[in-house]
């Protein structure tokens, strides 16, 4: 065990875990989860992204068996989850404090599950030893959790999940008590471990950069629903709605009429001006939308830059963050908030109050519906 990636299991590889209609509801009335609908694919790292709130743990619960639905169904490789146990639905699970027995070592904590199993000893020792060498733990598998540090804790728990050969590794938000540069190294070794042993993975957070840097496909969620579920560049260039866009990265939205969505031609009351994006025939002509631009994408004009840009807005400077590398830009353009990211070096003399013109390519806007 652990000394090979896992084998592909039998079944549909792009139908391993399916969540359908999936509805939490508590007194009767509040939705926790509200009609979640999402399939996973065998080996394919998931993240379930959203604010406090949002139904995201909740779901993952009920994928676990801590919690019973109101209604829907969860499936995996074809049979229903419905009235198994957490121990019987081979998934192994990390969790946000880690779950260590304090008074067992690192190499007893890791062999519980398969003790529970009924492993024999010896073979239990074994594989909870390869399962520590794994994770880079092998010469401190006699220590207790409190002789290890948070990151050292999260590898036996990450271990402990990955002993038994899981179906579905659950992963509830495990990094948010590590500080930044540990939470960064454990991203990675996180990663590590999924390619190496090919486990389906469902990875819980509020944290976009992590969702960004470690996930397949990212399932946005929101007031109990998925608001998107998609690879993380299309979520963050293509969002689905205004909740999208606002929650990842920083974004500039102006609201806008669709006067052509065939030529990409929308009006901008608020400036007073008509903007152009892409090509989009499925807005009807008079529809209310957003149109969204990221702070990287636009960028300032000089005196002699020529006048026939894409998208031209009168710019005046309210603010500037200096990141080293960049500087991000506050200003107004109309009455309307912008925000410039633009390169340090690039823009250093910039002062407050000071009047530009900023500009952005067609291709990089995206409209987003109202509502």
């Amino acid at each position: 065990m652990l000394n090979t990636p896992v084998s592909r299991r039998d079944g549909d590889p792009d139908d391993h875990l399916h969540i359908d209609a999936l509805r939490k509801t508590y007194d009767g009335r509040q939705h926790a989860v509200d009609g979640v609908s999402l399939t996973l694919r065998q080996g394919e790292f998931v993240t379930f992204l959203g604010p406090s709130g949002s139904g995201k743990t909740s779901t993952l619960a009920m994928v676990a068996g801590f919690e019973t639905p109101t209604s829907g169904e969860i499936r995996l490789r074809g049979a229903p989850l419905t009235g198994v146990p957490p121990h019987k639905r081979n998934m192994g699970m990390v969790f946000q404090n880690y779950a260590l027995f304090p008074h067992m070592s690192a190499i007893e904590n890791v062999a519980f599950p398969l003790r529970m199993r009924k492993a024999a000893a010896a073979e239990a020792e074994a594989r909870a030893r390869r399962a520590l060498d794994v994770v880079g733990l092998g010469q401190h598998r006699d220590r207790l959790p409190k002789q290890l540090s948070g990151g050292q804790q999260q590898r036996v728990a990450l271990a402990r999940a990955l002993v038994f050969e899981p179906e579905v590794l659950l992963l509830d938000e495990p990094l948010s008590a590590l500080d930044k540069n540990l939470r960064e190294q454990m991203q990675l070794e996180i990663k590590r471990l999924h390619t190496e042993f090919g486990i389906t993975s469902i990875f819980v957070t509020h944290d976009q950069s992590e969702a960004m840097t470690m996930s397949d496909r990212i399932a946005v969620f929101n007031a109990g629903r998925v608001e998107q579920f998609a690879p993380p560049m299309d979520i963050y260039a293509r969002p689905a709605t205004h909740f999208v866009g606002c929650f990842i990265g920083e974004s500039n939205f102006f609201s806008v009429r669709c006067l052509d969505g065939a030529r990409g031609e929308y009006a901008c009351d608020a400036l007073g001006r008509t903007l152009h994006a892409p090509s989009a025939s499925e807005h009807a002509q008079g529809a209310a939308c957003f149109m969204m631009v990221r702070p990287e994408s636009l960028r300032l004009l000089g005196a002699a830059d020529a006048a026939e840009q894409d998208n031209v807005l009168d710019f005046e400077l309210t603010g500037i963050v200096d990141y080293g590398a960049s500087l991000l830009l506050s200003g107004t353009s109309g009455g309307l908030p912008v925000r410039v990211r633009v390169p340090g070096a690039a823009a250093r003399g910039l002062t407050k109050g000071s009047r530009h013109r900023v500009a952005w390519n067609i291709a990089d806007g995206h409209i987003v519906p109202h509502g």
